[in-house]
């Protein structure tokens, strides 16, 4: 999301202690929707005063002097997953074996990154061109997981609704349908931490 407000006039986006005043833009504020790369070169040309995108994109802009971070994303939602892995229903019923290599092999890369940050910066700065100090900026504001944290999701989706964006009655059931037991209690995902 790029935000295009009279930031440098007062204007601001309206951070708070929870979500719904987290997410809110003072009135003048007008939301579009831009890439991330787009995001940082409408930034650095004056064409939007701010975004909202994963890293390393508000790393990178900060490195690039066009923009400072003023939130990340830990202090709206802490402890929030980086990267899902999401199959359809018809997958998972047809190819349980599929899935599960799937999720062992997403495991696997997260505990990569986890206990191996400069390989991982390694491997980033190869497939992206970024530079290492910004990829390596970046990896520090992520937290890496395999296994989800159920609540924290739950929270989520409740949160999702009371902005109006979805319309879940119940979202305990409703994550339970996609984050109930799909081969997260396996001992290959336990992957060890010491």
């Amino acid at each position: 999301m790029a935000v295009r407000a009279d930031l440098r006039k007062g204007g601001r986006p309206g951070w708070g202690s929870d979500h719904a005043s987290a997410t809110s833009v003072d009135a003048g504020a007008t939301t579009i929707v831009l890439s991330p790369p787009e995001m940082l070169v409408a930034l650095g040309t004056d064409q939007i005063d701010g975004f909202v995108a994963w890293e390393p994109f508000p790393s990178r802009a900060e490195a690039m002097g066009i923009g400072r971070i003023l939130a990340r994303s830990a202090a709206i939602w802490p402890g929030h997953p980086c990267c899902v892995l999401v199959v359809d229903e018809e997958l998972r019923r047809t190819r349980p074996g599929d899935c599960l290599a799937l999720q062992r092999a997403h495991a696997k890369a997260t505990a990569f990154i986890r206990d191996n940050p400069e390989a991982a910066v390694a491997v980033a700065v190869r497939n992206t061109g970024m530079d290492p100090g910004v990829v390596r900026e970046a990896l520090r504001h992520v937290t890496y997981m395999d296994i989800p944290d159920v609540a924290g999701e739950e929270e989520y989706v409740a949160f999702l609704g009371k902005l109006g964006y979805i319309r879940i009655a119940d979202p305990k059931a409703f994550t339970g349908t996609f984050l109930g037991n799909r081969g997260y209690e396996d001992p290959v995902f336990r992957i060890d931490r010491a």
